[in-house]
This record gives structure tokens, C-alpha cells and sequence, in this order.
């Protein structure tokens, strides 16, 4: 049972290429997209099934985590650069939003893939340079999960995921198509807000394999960017659970998604983000090669020892590792910080980013307006087209009788054991949740739906995806 056979997947593996900005959305993008999703599918099912995980394998092999870093970084610069300035122009009215939503999501599909990999300290050793990069991606996302005030709304969106217009596959013109950008915006806060939790998972990786790390990037990782203090920040907000400030009910992210919990349970229970960060918090203050590297000062010393009310007995009795921590913290309380002896180091810079950066600095207009006027603008009948490759990228069914846990509802994540009957691709638990969820299934409940006329047993075709 398998997404990709091994032979496939090294093939996908072997085909990924670093495809310039100018590139985001043509055939060829979209192509590399697929086999991305696809390897990804693979690489968590691997893991899920405790299958041999040759993915990771593949892409080591191959050398192809630069390039799946250069992927991911010039997705985040494209968000940064170019999509700002087509959601700003009045004049750009696409009749199909989809290809955007989609590039959004890449961003999600390529750190996903990174997180899965990381897991493995042979991937973190290879990576050798790049995770310069890749520790100030993370830490950039992380950054914002400490800025509480946007880091709620965002959550609040995210939790919501009320904005699937993004998703349209429908002929749009007029104000519902600028209506359709706007939403556009709030579902990439929305992702960004997830993306930033992905990065908690990723940089832990990181961070737990400090040893594979190298030198310059964990020296990166503790002093330039200060991952301890970065994640008792994260220990002190708790990103990962939310309260809505209206209805008071709690929240908590698992398993990449939101669900309802009780008081009791919001209060005292651990999800797996927050182990990922005691671990990597465990590593980074204990491990004696990152204590020598760590330049502790008076501000950090009593930063770091805020942990301690945090260490109490209903977290040690569930994550008994951090006994020692605590203990190191105690004795940390006692001491001055001891003088800090600065090595001779060359500081390495990460330099995908800014080579991409530079590259295309000046040139943003044009690029957008380019996109604006190909890839970015195709007709509904191109879009009705093109649906049968995402129909196939995105058809979930195999992936979910693979997987040995039951399906989840896709309105609050409860066991489910209804499917929609138009897709039979999303999972409720009950009536309410999929009358409630329509709004945003709707537009993927589309696209499975759209694929062309001759097509063997293709389905219905949506009525609402109109030929020009």
C-alpha cells in the first residue's frame, strides 16, 4: 500500500529542479508542485504505517534538500514580493482564484515535506549550509507567533478558515472576483498562522539533532537568533491553544488542525507542538556543547528560569524528561552566569534568500504584472481544463484507507464516519458539521468535480465552472 512506489518516487525525487520566481505558476511549476504533494503523501504515510521511509532516503541521495529549501524560500518570497502587489490592483479581476490559492499552499506542502525529513539526523547533517537558511525561515515565522495581538486574530482566522473563496473554481467577474483577492489575504494569514506552528515542529527537529547541525548554524540557531529564549516565549503564549474571546471556547491545534477541548483539558493538556518545544528547550540547555556555545547573560539567566513555574508536577508527570531540566534550572538559579569565551569563528551567512532577493530586487512591478496577465489570469474553461491533474494531486481517498487511524470530521475533528456525498473526499461526524462546513468545503468539493468531458468515468461536471 503506497502513494508512490520507490521507483516512482526516486524518479520525483530526481526531477525536482530550484525554478526561478518568473516560474511560479507556469506548467512546469505546477508539475514540480504535484510531485512534491505527491512525495509528501508518501513521506507521511511512511511514517504513519512505520514503512520503510525511502523518501528521505531519495532526496539525501539525490541532493535535492538545497533544492527543496530554494523551492520553499522563493514560494516565501513571492507572498512577500509579488502577491501583495496583485491583491492591491484594481484592475486585475481574475476569473479564477484557485492557481493563487495554490501557491500559497505550496509553501505549506514544501515545509510539510521538511518537517517529515528533519525528523532524521542524517537529513539535518546533509543539509550542511542550507540550514542557515532554513533556521532563519523558522525563525522569522516564529517570531510572529510571540507577537500576541495579530498572532490571536490570525489564530482566530485560522480556526475559523471562514474564507474559501480562494479556493473558486467558479467564473468570476467584477466586484465578486476582487472580493475573491480579499479573501485571498485572509486565507494566507491563515496559512501563515499554521505555517508558523509547522515551524515549531521543524526547528525542535532541528534543534533536538544539534549534533548534525553545523557548527555555524547551531551557533546561528543559540546566539544570533536565540532559540532558547525564542521557545520559553512560546512555552509562556502557547500558540497552539486559543480561546475564542467572544464564546470563550477552547481550542488546541492536533494532528495539523484545530479542535474543540474543555476547560480541563485546554488547561492542563499537552499537545504535541508544545512536547516538540520542551524537547528542544531540554536539548538546547542541557547538552553541553550548546551550553558552551550559549552566551549566557543576567537577561537570559532570568528569561530562562520563567520555565520553572511552568515545570510543575502535571507537566513532569507527563513528560518525565524534563526532570532534569527543572533540576538544571534550580541550580541555574544559584549561580552567576559564568564568563562567556568567544570563539574564533567565520560567521556564515544564509544565502538562498538573499541570492533570490537580489536577483529579482527592483523587478517585483514587472513580474506581477507578467503573472497578472498569464499564468495568474486563465479563463474557467483553462481552469476546467486543467482540473483532472489537481483532481488526481488532491484525491485523498486511497491516503485515507491507507492510514490505520479513522477519519477525522473536517468541522471540529472528531472521530467521523459520514463522507460528503458529491466528492466523498471530506469526513463529518454529524449533520450540523457538514451543513456548517459547507461554505468553505464548497470550492474543494468543486474541484473534484471539474474534470474534462473525456475523461473515463469522469463524474459530474460543476455546473457552476463556465466555458468562456
Amino acid at each position: 500500500e503506497a502513494v508512490l512506489l520507490a521507483s516512482e518516487a526516486e524518479g520525483f525525487v530526481q526531477s525536482l529542479q530550484s525554478l526561478e520566481l518568473t516560474r511560479i505558476g507556469d506548467p512546469q511549476w505546477q508539475r514540480q508542485h504535484q510531485y512534491i504533494e505527491k512525495l509528501n503523501m508518501q513521506a507521511v504515510l511512511s511514517v504513519a504505517k512505520q514503512q520503510d521511509e525511502f523518501v528521505p532516503e531519495f532526496v539525501v541521495n539525490h541532493g535535492k534538500l538545497e533544492t527543496l529549501m530554494h523551492d520553499l524560500l522563493v514560494t516565501e518570497v513571492w507572498k512577500e514580493k509579488i502577491f501583495p502587489l496583485m491583491i492591491s490592483n484594481s484592475d486585475f479581476k481574475p476569473q479564477v482564484t484557485f492557481p493563487i490559492y495554490l501557491v500559497l499552499y505550496h509553501e505549506a506542502t514544501v515545509l510539510n515535506l521538511l518537517e517529515t525529513l528533519s525528523f532524521h539526523s542524517d537529513v539535518v547533517e546533509s543539509l550542511g549550509e542550507v540550514a542557515l537558511d532554513l533556521i532563519d525561515y523558522c525563525h522569522r515565522k516564529l517570531v510572529k507567533l510571540t507577537q500576541s495581538g495579530s498572532m490571536l486574530e490570525d489564530g482566530l482566522l485560522s480556526v475559523r478558515s471562514k474564507t474559501n473563496s480562494g479556493l473558486s473554481g467558479e467564473n468570476e467577474t467584477g466586484d465578486s472576483a476582487r472580493s475573491s483577492l480579499s479573501e485571498l489575504e485572509q486565507q494566507r494569514r491563515s496559512l501563515e498562522f499554521e505555517l508558523a506552528l509547522k515551524c515549531v515542529t521543524v526547528s525542535s527537529n532541528l534543534l533536538t539533532n544539534s549534533k548534525s547541525l553545523s557548527l555555524s548554524a547551531l551557533t546561528r540557531a543559540l546566539n544570533v537568533h536565540d532559540y532558547p529564549l525564542l521557545f520559553a516565549s512560546l512555552i509562556e503564549l502557547r500558540p497552539w491553544k486559543l480561546r475564542h474571546p467572544s464564546t470563550g471556547q477552547c481550542y488546541q491545534y492536533v494532528d495539523n488542525g484545530w479542535q474543540t477541548v474543555d476547560q480541563a483539558e485546554f488547561n492542563s493538556g499537552i499537545v504535541k507542538l508544545e512536547g516538540c518545544v520542551w524537547l528542544a528547550l531540554y536539548e538546547m540547555l542541557t547538552n553541553s556543547e550548546c551550553q558552551r556555545k550559549y552566551e549566557m547573560t543576567n537577561y537570559r539567566k532570568n528569561f530562562l528560569l520563567k520555565l520553572r513555574s511552568h515545570l510543575h508536577e502535571t507537566v513532569l508527570d507527563q513528560l518525565s524528561f524534563l526532570v532534569p531540566l527543572r533540576q538544571g534550572l534550580e541550580h541555574m538559579a544559584l549561580l552567576e552566569p559564568a564568563p562567556y569565551k568567544k570563539e574564533l569563528l567565520l560567521e556564515q551567512l544564509p544565502e538562498v534568500r538573499a541570492a533570490i532577493l537580489d536577483k529579482y530586487q527592483g523587478k517585483w512591478p514587472d513580474i506581477a504584472r507578467i503573472q497578472m496577465g498569464t499564468v495568474f489570469n486563465i479563463s474557467a474553461a483553462d481552469f476546467k481544463s486543467q482540473a483532472a491533474l489537481w483532481s488526481d494531486t488532491y484525491n485523498l481517498d486511497v491516503l485515507e484507507a491507507m492510514l490505520a487511524e479513522p477519519p477525522k470530521c473536517g468541522a471540529c475533528g472528531a472521530p467521523a464516519v459520514k463522507r460528503c456525498s458529491r466528492c466523498q473526499n471530506e469526513w463529518y461526524c454529524r449533520r450540523e458539521c457538514q451543513v456548517g462546513h459547507w461554505t468553505k468545503h464548497k470550492p474543494a468539493c468543486d474541484l473534484m468535480l471539474v474534470v474534462p468531458e473525456n475523461k473515463p468515468n469522469a463524474g459530474a461536471i460543476v455546473e457552476e465552472v463556465k466555458s468562456d
